[in-house]
């Protein structure tokens, strides 16, 4: 007999499928609650197998019970390894994410590189604080696409770590320059093979 859409149940997750729904649908209407916590419990892995990216989240147990609840209402009377989660109430307000305070003096290079660079104060390895550096400093050329930012950005590195935690600056600007002369070579052999291919 076919069944019209509008006699099915909505899904309540669509990643479990309509077969894991109508399961946790039979485990509610067992009235012995030793079963429905036995039949639940074998219900969870079920749940990890049908939706694989769950495998590689340490956290994926309790998400999974979490949902189990969500896709029945909360309603579900059985004793759960975890906390079991209280239904949200239409009252209740989402938390207020709080604002970056503070303004940045070097706003083109961002908050995020900032971080960085502050967290490299206290580093006593030169050598690692280099290589850490040189990194940065790439991404910020191949981000701006600008050979004459390197003076700017040493400027940068040294207005934020200051004198004590900076390394010689000399060999960080050499191997920058070796970067963008390679850069720019690889751009101009891109661009005639491009032009090429476009006449051939």
């Amino acid at each position: 007999m076919y069944i019209q859409d509008n006699q099915i149940d909505p899904l309540e997750l669509r990643e479990y499928g309509r077969n894991v729904q109508n399961l946790m649908r039979r485990i509610q209407q067992e009235p012995d609650k030793e079963r429905r916590s036995e039949y639940i419990k074998a219900l969870a892995p079920l749940m990890i197998a049908v939706n694989p990216q769950l495998y590689h989240n340490a956290a994926s147990i309790e998400k999974v019970w979490h949902d189990i609840f969500v896709m029945t209402d909360y309603e579900l009377d059985v004793d759960v390894p975890h906390q079991a989660p209280k239904k949200p109430s239409p009252s209740d307000k989402p938390v207020v994410l709080p604002y970056m305070k503070g303004s940045l003096k070097h706003k083109r290079y961002g908050r995020n590189i900032l971080t960085a660079l502050e967290a490299m104060k206290g580093m006593d390895d030169k050598a690692y604080v280099e290589f850490i550096l040189v990194q940065i400093a790439k991404w910020i050329l191949a981000y701006h696409k600008k050979n004459n930012e390197i003076d700017s950005i040493l400027y940068y590195f040294q207005d934020v770590l200051g004198k004590a935690a900076l390394p010689d600056l000399a060999p960080i600007k050499k191997q920058l320059q070796e970067f963008t002369t390679h850069h720019k070579n690889v751009k101009y052999t891109q661009k005639r093979y491009f032009k090429k291919r476009k006449k051939g």
